[in-house]
């Protein structure tokens, strides 16, 4: 595993065993790549449903290099710690296990890094629901102002900076990587911090690091499309949510410079949304007023955020 590639696709895995094979034969099918000169490198991070063993029968499938790595549960970030050391492409594409890629999405990332060669320009893609998928009132609430992938608010606020491809700039708040590629050469000497062990944070600790010590520009290409392939439950997102209060923790005490945790009016604001009075008259409120689900799901979200934080 030491011949040159131009792109290695990097994809930290947990017990998705068949979406995964789903994602790998989505990027089978890219048009415009060459597949010889692509490295898909995917690290098992524990799983218990024989991901590893499963995907060593089926690693033949694929007209690209696939490489298989296993490590014990110790969350994202450190499984793309762990495939970044034995990547060799010259541009590195994290995504995840449940994204499934248009057939164009590959050649979308490229034309950016062939537009714009230098080392500090990365390519965000766009990621939203399977079209497969019956989008429910929280999973909408999810990427619209909710905490999956703020798209919306990406294309309201960041400006248009290549009118010929469609190009915007964001900062390291849209670090997203389910659908990022950047260049090898800025990740050298670089990794995804050690502490954060579960849902959440590991990215934008990442984004903030690379733009603050090396001015990482992100260029965001709608066209470089990843269909999102996961229901999230409501017992699903409380657990991402203290998990994502508990992370947002760890970057305070890592960069107390950044306001990521809630302070003053905002801080009483949410503490009151948080309420259980409040979420029951929600609750309440929405079965009768559709439209007050999402503040329903926006209260939420701040309780089981505040109970990360406090560690419940």
């Amino acid at each position: 595993m030491n011949a040159k590639k131009e792109l290695s696709i990097i994809i930290p895995t947990y017990n998705r065993k068949e979406i995964l094979f789903s994602s790998l034969q989505a990027l089978q099918n890219q048009q415009h790549i060459s597949l010889p000169s692509l490295e898909v490198l995917v690290v098992d991070d524990g799983s218990t449903d024989g991901t590893y063993q499963e995907m060593q029968q089926r690693k033949d499938a694929f007209s690209f290099s696939l490489y298989l790595f296993h490590q014990e549960n110790q969350g994202q970030g450190n499984a793309r710690n762990l495939a970044l050391q034995h990547a060799h492409g010259d541009i590195i594409l994290f995504m995840g296990d449940d994204i499934i890629f248009q057939p164009n999405a590959l050649e979308e990332h490229m034309k950016v890094h062939r537009h714009y060669p230098q080392d500090t320009v990365a390519c965000l893609g766009y990621t939203t629901w399977h079209p497969d998928l019956a989008v429910t009132p929280f999973m909408y609430f999810l990427e619209h102002g909710g905490p999956q992938f703020n798209y919306p608010k990406l294309e309201r606020t960041c400006p248009v900076i290549d009118t010929r491809l469609g190009l915007r700039r964001a900062s390291y708040w849209y670090f997203y990587t389910s659908n990022i590629s950047l260049k090898k050469n800025i990740l050298m000497g670089e990794h995804f911090e050690h502490g954060y062990t579960s849902y959440g944070w590991e990215d934008i600790d990442f984004g903030y690091k690379l733009s603050k010590e090396k001015g990482l520009d992100i260029l965001y290409n709608k066209n470089a499309i990843g269909y999102h392939y996961h229901i999230i439950s409501d017992d699903s997102f409380a657990q991402r949510m203290r998990s994502n209060g508990k992370n947002a923790l760890l970057f305070h005490q890592r960069y107390p410079e950044v306001p990521v945790l809630p302070t003053g009016i905002k801080k009483v604001i949410f503490q009151l949304l948080a309420l259980s009075i409040t979420l029951n008259i929600l609750s309440l409120l929405s079965n009768m007023l559709p439209p007050v689900r999402y503040w329903y799901y926006y209260a939420q979200s701040k309780r089981y955020f505040f109970e990360g934080i406090k560690g419940v």
